[in-house]
């Protein structure tokens, strides 16, 4: 286990090899209950900072993941259906399974 500042200052460099994003996979529990849904996407790790904040490593800092989709990933589960049309969507638990073996190339 890793603490989140140090795992997504490391993303890029544990799974971008040049070649792309690496290939991921969601599942989403909501209102307690799981969606039995995977999605697959690539993801792509990023820190932003938070407007005012500052402070000691990690305070006033946002972590995330850009995701994008191929044809046949929205295929089986879009983004856009699991985020029913929101910009953004609050969920109970996702967890990311990530496969750096397959990439997407930009």
């Amino acid at each position: 286990t890793q603490p989140t500042p140090e795992w997504f200052k490391n993303f890029e460099e544990l799974f971008d090899d040049e070649d792309g994003m690496p290939n991921a996979a969601l599942t989403i529990v909501h209102d307690d209950t799981s969606k039995d849904v995977v999605v697959s996407v690539f993801a792509e790790g990023y820190i932003k900072d938070k407007e005012g904040g500052g402070g000691d490593e990690g305070e006033g800092l946002t972590y995330g993941y850009k995701l994008d989709q191929s044809t046949s990933q929205e295929s089986v589960m879009s983004l856009e259906a699991l985020m029913d049309g929101e910009d953004s969507v609050t969920l109970d638990h996702c967890s990311m399974f990530i496969d750096a073996t397959l990439q997407w190339k930009r």
